[in-house]
């Protein structure tokens, strides 16, 4: 009898009979197909979000494989609190990593969305997150130099683009930042060549903040450079990348005259906006070097170590204390400071 039951109750579902029992629900039906009457079914208190998730998800799939600076902000911008902030930045975070010109696009619109946050919003923690990510890439760098070094050389591009858009509020660099590029950028140049190209091309970049934080370490790089610029093995290409960088270093990293620049330019070398770094150094104004902070300008292509001026106190292991400090030596506590060792 158990066998007729069940065909009965089958052969009057397929005929569209009048049996007032319900369908069976196929593999795949979510909760949000089931008819209206059947809510009580439900677990107590539960709810269909069919809005916040997928919401999410659709604009994480929307986001381009190269978003410009501005799709960057608007997607920044659109974050109601600091959790969606979060999520949004290790999205892009990732994406930078694989593409150096999404990671160039981020660090410049986190950098100004921070500086142009109102007090008590949630985008003036863009520049604590950033901070976070280039940390820890950089604890995992020796890893991803034997296993990824494409996400390595991301990883270097990444951190040098921070440090020229990610500033402190009164405009100084993150000083903590100028041993790790250092480290990243003499690494790079014993990497893949588009890899030594985008390491002088960052140099160039940030060469004159650089220099004003650590001239002895920017000299040593340049002398790195000048070793790979007459070793055997180095193409035409990389000549010119490399010839660029010792030149701007000679000449103290304010730029070259036009004859050089139509050099360059003719063996397609793409000329660092200098000017840009220049006026993001500029505003907002700060206080007068002192002499422990070097001098604007100071020539990198000798090493020499400036004076350190007795007002500055240290701490036992040779940084700033936490105090306050103006220029490009202020301290900036991160949640690990360990982890740039």
């Amino acid at each position: 009898m158990s066998g007729r039951a069940r065909g009965r109750g089958r052969g009057d579902f397929l005929s569209g009979g009048t049996d007032d029992r319900r369908p069976l629900r196929r593999p795949g039906d979510g909760l949000a197909n089931m008819p209206e009457d059947w809510a009580g079914l439900r677990s107590p208190g539960a709810s269909i979000t069919t809005g916040n998730s997928v919401e999410s998800e659709v604009q994480k799939l929307s986001i381009s494989a190269e978003p410009s600076e501005e799709e960057i902000a608007a997607m920044l911008q659109s974050s109601s609190n600091d959790a969606q902030l979060l999520a949004t930045l290790r999205e892009l975070h990732e994406r930078a990593l694989a593409c150096r010109a999404v990671g160039a696009r981020l660090a410049a619109a986190a950098g100004r969305l921070q500086r142009e946050a109102p007090d008590g919003s949630h985008l003036r923690n863009l520049r604590t997150h950033m901070l976070n990510f280039v940390q820890s890439n950089y604890k995992r760098r020796h890893d991803d130099r034997l296993m990824s070094p494409a996400r390595f050389a991301g990883a270097g591009g990444l951190l040098c683009e921070v440090f020229r858009h990610v500033r402190l509020a009164d405009g100084a660099v993150v000083l903590v930042l100028v041993t790790p590029i250092l480290e990243y950028l003499t690494a790079l140049l014993h990497c893949r060549q588009e890899d030594q190209v985008m390491a002088a091309a960052q140099l160039c970049r940030v060469g004159e903040e650089l220099c004003r934080c650590s001239p002895e370490g920017v000299a040593e790089l340049v002398n790195s450079i000048r070793e790979r610029l007459i070793s055997p093995d180095c193409g035409h290409a990389l000549r010119a990348d490399f010839l660029l960088c010792v030149e701007l270093a000679a000449c103290r990293w304010t730029g070259l005259s036009r004859h050089a620049q139509h050099f360059y330019a003719h063996h397609g070398v793409s000329l660092p906006d200098l000017s840009a770094t220049q006026r993001q150094s500029a505003a907002p104004p700060k206080a007068p070097v002192g002499p422990s902070e070097g001098k604007r300008g100071e020539d990198c292509s000798v090493g020499r170590e400036p004076p350190r001026s007795a007002d500055v106190s240290r701490s036992g292991n040779g940084r700033p204390e936490a105090q306050r400090q103006t220029g490009v030596h202020q301290w900036v506590p991160l949640p690990d400071e360990d982890g740039w060792d």
